[in-house]
This record gives C-alpha cells, structure tokens and sequence, in this order.
C-alpha cells in the first residue's frame, strides 16, 4: 500500500487492517517502530485478534544444570522438541500464557512468551509457594509460605496485599503450587489424613473446603492438585496403598461438591512410576496441559499424561539432548502462547 495512503487512515482503521495480519507477522512488526511495539499491549487491538489463535501448546523443560536463561520444549502436535531462551532464570510456575520466573529470593519476573512483555515485581517476603492466576486483563500472584502466610498481587494495582496467616491445627502443604478453581486457590494438608483448605481470592481469607475435601478412599499415599488455570476444573491426583507404598494411581475430578473417578493408571505403568520416583512421593507434583492432568517427578526426565476425554494414559519422550547421567531436578511445565494475556 501507497505509504501516504496508509498514514492517512484512521488508528482505528490501520488496527482492523493490521488484526487480519497472521500473528507471526504481527510479532515481527515489533521492532519497526515504538507504535508497533506498543500495539501488542493495546486493549483495543488485542480484541480485534481472532479466537482462538491456533498457537501451539508446549511443554516445557527445565533443569539445574541447563544455561540460566535456556529451556527445552515439547509441542506434542508436531512431536518436536527445541531450545528456548527467555530473559530471566529460574522458572517457577506457569498459567495458560504468563510464565514467572523468580531469578532471586524476593524478586518474580513475569512474561507473556509471545509478546516477549515483561516485568518485574518485587515481594514482601520469600515465598515457597507461587501460584498464577492470569484473566485477559489482569493477573494475580498468590504467595505463600510454611506457616500460612498470604500476600496477593494484583497486576492492576501493581500492589501487594497481606493477609491473616493460616490458624487451622493442620499444615499447608506449600512445596507445590495451588490449584485454582471457583474463585478460590487449593492447597492439601499434612500430615496424614491429608486434607484440603482453600484461599479466597476475592474475599482475602482461608477457608477449610468442605465442598472439595477429599475422596473416600482408604490409604492415600500421596495427594496432588491440579487446576485448569481458568478456575472450571478442579482435578487431584492420588496414590492409594499401604505402609507408604502406592499400589495405584488414580484420577478424580470436582463435580457438584463430590469427587467422581475419571481413571487409573495401568499396572505395568504404576510399576514404573513406582521404580522412577523410588516412592519418595514428595518429589511427585501434577499441573494441567492442553486439556489432560500431567505428572511428574523431579528424579525422571520424563512426564506421565492423562487425557480425561480419552481416559488414556501415555508417557512423553524424553529430551533427547538429556545426558543419561542426569538424575534429579527435572521440571515441567505448561505454556499455552496467548498475546492477549497482558503483563
């Protein structure tokens, strides 16, 4: 187009133009000019993008002993892996299309991979828990550590708010990030008989969750939780056994304030599961991808999926650039690319 005639348009008119564009052409508009860069942080021109955007899903690798700022990816659509390379350390948790990293103790960078959009927020304390909430115009961080204590950030403020720490008898289980469903963030509780206790969101207090207690099921080894990161499902991942062993790997969802079974694991692969973690469950953690409940351990390179609407069960590859000798530390996560997530 004739460049007087383009910049002679209306704003307006030049976004509707631009929004027919293919993303990948969007992107590399970036870094022509600062209008462009800032276009992908527009409300009004986030809108105009067509949904849903058919962005891959990928899975997502990280290791002590990879470079700082470098991850290994998975897109299970086209079964290829590939390195990535991001501009902060230490990835802790992830939702749809925000990851945060937390580079130091106090300090949490949070980025949405596809615009590249980044920034850092400082902590009031050192969690050992974080859980993202991402909606499309806002995000929250919840923040927890051993002894209860809660801080909520919320980006469009860009504040902190503290609130009343934990008093139940029983202890958060704060290795793991919470599991957001209905408004509220899920933790479980130790020791055994493991319980479940919710954070309210909106109304800033913890609750015991009477709705979302715990299946009635004799000798639960371990217990996970696993949101879907919009807030509409809620799945747990349990052991069942005896004397601290699992015999079974089980799959429930929340439905109408009860527990319903969506699967088990076969037996030949609850043996493996079994040998890979060496029933040291605490290394065992679940979070959600592309519609399945996936389960990983931090002594195996390679992650266990389960797909409810299937009721399959199937290992991932394992990286192929993972030197054998790698033993513990592995991490996985879950990247679903959005622009119109904002930071």
């Amino acid at each position: 187009m004739d460049p007087k005639i383009w910049g002679n348009l209306p704003e307006e008119l030049q976004e509707r133009i631009l929004s027919r564009l293919p993303l990948k052409a969007i992107l590399s508009f970036r870094c022509t000019c600062r209008r462009f860069n800032n276009l992908l942080s527009s409300p009004s021109f986030l809108s105009l993008l067509p949904q849903p955007l058919n962005q891959p899903h990928l899975l997502l690798l990280s290791h002590p002993n990879f470079p700082s700022h470098l991850l290994h990816s998975y897109d299970s659509s086209s079964h290829r892996w590939r390195s990535l390379s991001f501009p902060a350390s230490h990835l802790t948790t992830s939702s749809l299309g925000l990851l945060c990293f937390q580079p130091s103790p106090t300090t949490l960078t949070v980025l949405n991979f596809l615009t590249r959009s980044s920034k850092s927020i400082n902590s009031p304390n050192c969690p050992s828990s974080l859980t993202l909430i991402p909606s499309p115009s806002r995000y929250k961080i919840l923040s927890t550590s051993p002894d209860g204590a809660a801080s909520l950030y919320d980006s469009r403020s860009a504040n902190w708010t503290t609130f009343a720490a934990y008093s139940g008898r029983v202890r958060i289980s704060t290795a793991h990030s919470g599991a957001f469903f209905r408004g509220a963030v899920y933790f479980v509780t130790t020791p055994e008989p493991f319980g479940v206790v919710g954070f309210d969101v909106d109304r800033g207090r913890w609750e015991p969750a009477t709705a979302a207690g715990l299946p009635e099921e004799e000798g639960l080894v371990f217990v996970r939780l696993v949101g879907d990161g919009v807030g509409r499902r809620l799945m747990m991942v349990g052991g069942v056994g005896r004397d601290g062993i699992s015999r079974s790997v089980r799959v429930w969802e929340m439905e109408e304030g009860s527990w319903r079974e969506m699967g088990r694991l076969p037996e030949m692969m609850v043996r493996k599961f079994g040998s890979v973690c060496y029933h040291n469950y605490g290394h065992v953690y679940g979070f959600w991808h592309e519609g399945g409940v996936c389960v990983g351990c931090y002594t195996w390179p390679e992650v266990l999926m389960f797909r409810p609407a299937r009721g399959t069960w199937h290992w991932l590859p394992r990286c192929p650039v993972l030197p054998d000798k790698w033993s513990c530390g592995f991490r996985w996560f879950s990247l679903a690319p959005d622009p119109t997530t904002l930071v």
